[in-house]
């Protein structure tokens, strides 16, 4: 099971100054940092963790509009869409490789299972 750890925050991107987001089409998986980036395995093309292809925006674009409509993450908002970003989901407790899930219900569900998140430390 999947665990969520709050490393990078929407301040800590913004803090960054990064232009670009890549975010996967086929999961909720998202990055401000180029080198997040997989490459698949079958062509090479820039994919997420699963293997899914991404769609890339201005930074400022994507994190307006995310700002802008929290509910489109589900019931935790912000805090969704901020266990979803590369650095802050990873397989399990003793596996720290990143991962990502299929929808913001699973996200929701993981943020509120006891024992599923883990604070920034």
């Amino acid at each position: 099971m999947a665990i969520i750890r709050y490393w990078t925050t929407l301040q800590d991107i913004e803090d960054a100054g990064a232009e670009t987001i890549w975010y996967s089409v086929a999961t909720c998986w998202w990055t401000h940092r180029p080198e997040n980036v997989y490459q698949h395995p079958a062509d090479g093309l820039p994919c997420d963790p699963r293997g899914g292809m991404l769609m890339m925006s201005p930074s400022r674009v994507f994190l307006d509009n995310a700002e802008a409509n929290p509910d489109h993450y589900g019931r935790n908002g912000l805090d969704a869409l901020m266990a979803a970003h590369h650095d802050n989901c990873v397989v399990s407790a003793d596996d720290s490789r990143n991962t990502c899930l299929r929808s913001w219900d699973e996200y929701n569900d993981l943020l509120e299972e006891k024992g599923a998140a883990v604070d920034h430390a």
